[in-house]
């Protein structure tokens, strides 16, 4: 990440899992919060995965623009594959509807410094 997005990779990172079930998806948001975190690093833990799966990872600059129908960048959430961008006003991205099996992803949270939670 430090080489990538020319960033110190000295400060604090923090890992997450999450689940996704069907019918389950995430609407169009950008990590923006009152935790200032700078990127993030998704890494898909889906075998066999497949768009007909659904839960596809929708990216656009703008939250209309921001799901399956007129998103500029749909990635399918493959086994072993990763996805690096930088928070921000503009970062949006969602998932679309899981249409059937479970989806698994690692979320890794770049922070300057340690935050306080």
């Amino acid at each position: 990440m430090g080489k990538f997005f020319a960033i110190d990779p000295e400060g604090y990172v923090r890992v997450t899992a999450h689940r996704l079930l069907a019918g389950a998806s995430l609407r169009p948001h950008t990590d923006l919060a009152p935790l200032r975190f700078t990127h993030r690093l998704i890494v898909q833990l889906n075998r066999g995965w497949t768009r007909a799966n659904g839960g596809l990872l929708c990216l656009a600059d703008n939250e209309r623009f921001c799901n399956e129908q007129k998103s500029p960048k749909l990635i399918t959430p493959t086994h072993n594959n990763a996805f690096a961008f930088e928070v921000s006003q503009r970062s949006f991205h969602s998932v679309t509807q899981v249409v059937k099996g479970e989806r698994y992803t690692l979320s890794y949270t770049f922070y300057p410094d340690s935050p306080e939670f």
